[in-house]
């Protein structure tokens, strides 16, 4: 059976590639529209805004590096601490919900 994407599915994948090319600020939803031939209206009626779009293709994003992560483990039989994986950040470093305030 061949998966065909639905009208969301294409969405997220022009918005994946424009921010990726252009960066989110840069692209519009207006650009995401014209590169789907439809009106910038209807792009609404699949998604609520660009944030939706940024959350998705992140939180994909995500799901696809910790899936790898999880494949590499079960494939042999080591966790991360020892160095199964490639250390993804030095340690010590910020992680993203880490808020700290600039120093003065």
């Amino acid at each position: 059976m061949i998966d065909i994407p639905t009208r969301k599915d294409q969405i997220y994948e022009v918005a994946e590639r424009l921010f990726s090319a252009r960066g989110y600020h840069a692209t519009t939803m207006r650009d995401i529209a014209r590169e789907l031939a439809i009106e910038g209206g209807s792009l609404y009626s699949h998604i609520s805004g660009k944030q939706e779009l940024l959350y998705a293709i992140v939180l994909r994003g995500s799901e696809q590096f910790l899936q790898s992560a999880r494949d590499t483990i079960a494939a042999t039989g080591s966790p991360a601490r020892d160095r199964s994986l490639p250390r993804v950040a030095p340690p010590g470093a910020r992680t993203p919900g880490h808020h700290s305030r600039p120093p003065r």
